[in-house]
């Protein structure tokens, strides 16, 4: 990529593949995954599984891998029901058993709807927008999906609780949240907070880090494609240093950003909309 282009709009066509390897996931009630979400689940699973080599950030080796990536398919493509589908298909351990899932307020039932719906029994979901403090804290070793809102705000004790139980993030419409999150002031045991530390400080924090829209970039100003993904938490507790390339060339982000379009060839065919009714 040369210094000229620009990864807001030359480079986004750009970023369009096809992962060359699916998988399959039991779903219940008989839903079924299209293709290219199965492609899209196998690109997540390899990702937190086996992560990628984080030597295309630096101008020096590191043995450093990325856990954490970007899920920009189209809207109308179904990335909840991807994101649903990686969480049944790399359960995580159980000292680290919890799923975060930062949503617009709006969109709060919406997830909640959908996970019931095509997580079934294997998905224990709280929402924390419309669940009791005290029915979170008597819950939460029972739950494998927390649903939670920036603004939401819990006491200390039950702040550092979460926060010790979360293996993997998932940030929704991430090209807007993680803008909102950088502009809100770290309230104390809040979210905006929890999300900043485990993105940015925390070196124990979860293990896999995703940021899910429907493009491959937020609403916020990065010099290099690098500092952005130091924003995403790819390249955890990473300080700002010299070290970073400027430039980052698009098949290499392509490691660990999975744009998908409607118009698409996956393969058999055109990608076309989502299967279920995903967003």
């Amino acid at each position: 990529m040369t210094s000229g282009e620009n990864w807001r709009s030359g480079c986004v066509d750009r970023l369009v593949q096809v992962f060359p390897e699916q998988v399959e996931v039991a779903l219940p009630n008989g839903h079924e995954l299209t293709e290219y979400q199965k492609q899209a689940v196998a690109f997540m699973v390899k990702i937190e599984q086996e992560g990628v080599s984080a030597d295309w950030v630096f101008t020096t080796p590191t043995s450093q891998r990325i856990h954490a990536g970007w899920l920009a398919a189209q809207q109308g493509m179904g990335k909840t029901l991807m994101t649903i589908a990686a969480i049944l298909h790399h359960p995580l351990p159980a000292t680290k058993h919890l799923t975060l899932i930062y949503v617009n307020k709006l969109m709060a039932e919406q997830w909640m709807w959908e996970l019931q719906k095509f997580g079934g029994d294997r998905i224990r979901a709280l929402c924390l927008y419309n669940t009791t403090r005290d029915g979170v804290r008597s819950r939460i070793d029972q739950t494998n999906v927390l649903v939670v809102t920036l603004g939401s705000t819990v006491p200390p004790d039950l702040y550092q609780t979460i926060k010790g139980k979360v293996g993997r993030v998932c940030v929704d419409e991430a090209h807007d949240t993680l803008g909102q999150m950088l502009k809100l002031p770290a309230w104390k045991n809040s979210f905006s907070k929890m999300l900043y530390e485990m993105f940015h400080v925390d070196k124990d924090g979860p293990m896999y880090r995703w940021a899910i829209s429907g493009t491959p970039f937020p609403h916020i100003h990065h010099r290099n494609f690098a500092n952005q993904a130091l924003h995403l938490g790819m390249l955890r507790h990473v300080p700002y240093n010299d070290a970073l390339r400027s430039e980052i060339p698009v098949e290499a982000a392509k490691q660990i950003i999975l744009r998908q379009t409607k118009d698409m060839t996956t393969g058999g065919g055109a990608a076309g909309g989502a299967a279920g009714g995903a967003a």
